[in-house]
């Protein structure tokens, strides 16, 4: 959003007039509501939010610091260990080998300062903030901080690895952030795909993807829901990683992104494009019966007071943002035109030249519900062997009026001009399996997954030795004056 704007009463009632109504539909005492208005009020100027960010700033140097203590550490451990690898065990019996899962769990448990509670609430503070509009509370700078992170706390450094499986949402929240950090409208530094924290992140998705390294608990991680989504967001982070250290500019801005819709009869002429976007028009794809006294309206994540003089995320409330926001994109998929980029790798460290080919943007996508939907049902992306191959699996197998066949006719890119996208999508999960059609040419299957930043997935066909991975996104949510670059990096 426009920092400058969020100023104004106007963009302030609009935010609170939104709360309201939510709170006045919860069950709660007068000292709920009071809370509930007061943190909203305390959020708002920007030295709180300012506040909010040093909080979870703070937080990730002693991570990264913690990080480095144990990644030395654990070194030191295996050159101990290659040096007395033929020594036979000391005299009490016990061997001096430890695991690094077991040096791990040591310095999680042992943090004096509850460092996992503490990430737990201020990551939850600031991934609300953002729904809220308040982009501010994420720059560049914490994006690639969130993206080492996202990386390491899958080895359970940060919360254990029971914790994240019991509260899925602290990984969607930490990549959700991680994201629109790196959407900052400011001026890339010299950044490349070599840098540490891409490079990290880039084998942890690809070895997702591919079911590589997979536990019985990641995997219990990786094929949930929020699992799904978790890793589709890291795989937006890596696209947006790689096309802004290209060059590319015409990409989404967190400061654009449209993360909450007021209701239809208020939306006209009354909020701020910058904060919400206008309400679409009724769904024909609901996935559940319309309220017959007033239109659906999304759940807004809330704040509530903590202590005198902090504040916490109120419960699941975030969860649930996410979920409605999904089924919102899926039910308003034919609103506006759609854009975005494709890429053939993430990149590896011997493969990072930017002379390769560079393909351009695909635009002037409309889609419409409706059709056979058949081109892209028929069988699961030749990349699809982890995760989304078996949520699409289940997909099949739901009632069909789960599936919904979708289309996109004449849309554009500068490869082979004029192409068709034809597929369907899975209202529960948010799975679209489609195929791009070139006008009298090849043609490639894409699948992927539906989330609040747009459609993120695979892409390739069997026995062609061309794969990759794609991103789009309402072209409405980029700068109007931005030059179309139409460029993409790949290695």
């Amino acid at each position: 959003m426009d920092l400058s704007s969020i100023q104004s009463m106007s963009d302030r009632d609009a935010l609170i007039d939104l709360i309201k109504a939510q709170v006045d539909d919860q069950a709660g005492d007068e000292h709920f509501r009071r809370d509930i208005f007061l943190c909203l009020a305390v959020t708002i100027p920007p030295k709180q939010r300012s506040r909010a960010k040093k909080a979870l700033e703070s937080l990730l140097a002693r991570v990264h610091s913690q990080k480095k203590s144990i990644e030395a550490s654990f070194r030191e451990e295996k050159t101990e260990n290659a040096i007395t690898h033929d020594q036979p065990q000391n005299g009490n019996g016990n061997n001096n080998n430890q695991t690094h899962s077991d040096d791990t769990e040591n310095h999680t448990n042992d943090d004096p300062q509850n460092m996992p509670d503490d990430m737990e609430r201020r990551l939850g503070i600031v991934s609300t903030l953002l729904v809220l509009g308040f982009s501010d509370v994420c720059d560049l700078t914490m994006g690639r901080q969130l993206m080492t992170l996202n990386r390491w706390s899958v080895k359970a450094h940060v919360w254990t690895e029971a914790r994240l499986l019991k509260h899925k949402h602290l990984s969607l929240q930490l990549a959700f952030s991680m994201v629109l950090g790196l959407l900052d409208a400011c001026k890339w530094p010299n950044m490349s795909v070599t840098d540490p924290e891409y490079q990290d992140l880039s084998k942890r998705v690809k070895a997702d993807y591919r079911s590589m390294q997979f536990t019985a608990s990641s995997q219990s991680f990786w094929l949930s829901w929020e699992g799904l989504h978790t890793r589709s967001l890291q795989l937006a982070g890596l696209l947006a990683y790689i096309l802004r250290a290209s060059g590319v500019k015409d990409l989404p801005r967190s400061d654009m992104l449209s993360l909450l819709h007021l209701p239809a009869q208020r939306a006209k002429g009354w909020a701020p494009k910058s904060l919400f976007a206008p309400s679409p028009p009724p769904p024909k794809l609901a996935t559940a019966p319309k309220s017959p006294t007033r239109p659906p309206r999304t759940t807004v994540p809330l704040l509530e007071n903590y202590s005198e003089n902090d504040m916490r995320p109120q419960p699941d409330a975030w969860q649930i943002w996410y979920a409605e926001r999904t089924r919102e994109l899926v039910n308003s998929i034919e609103d506006g035109e759609w854009y975005g980029y494709y890429v053939y790798a993430l990149g590896d460290k011997d493969s990072t030249s930017l002379t390769g080919q560079c393909d351009p943007a695909m635009e002037n996508i409309h889609f419409k519900v409706g059709g056979s939907g058949t081109a892209g049902d028929s069988k699961t992306s030749t990349n699809s062997s982890g995760a989304t191959a078996a949520l699409s699996s289940a997909a099949a197998s739901t009632p069909s009026t789960s599936k919904v066949p979708f289309e996109a006719r004449g849309c554009r890119d500068g490869v082979l001009g004029e192409f068709d996208l034809e597929g369907t999508m899975h209202a529960g999960t948010g799975v679209v399996n489609m195929c791009k059609n070139y006008h009298e040419a090849h043609s490639w299957d894409y699948e992927g997954v539906i989330t609040p930043l747009g459609i993120i997935g695979e892409w390739g066909r069997e026995g062609t030795g061309f794969s990759g991975y794609f991103w789009l996104w309402k072209r409405s949510w980029m700068a109007d004056d931005l030059p179309r670059e139409n460029l993409v990096y790949y290695s």
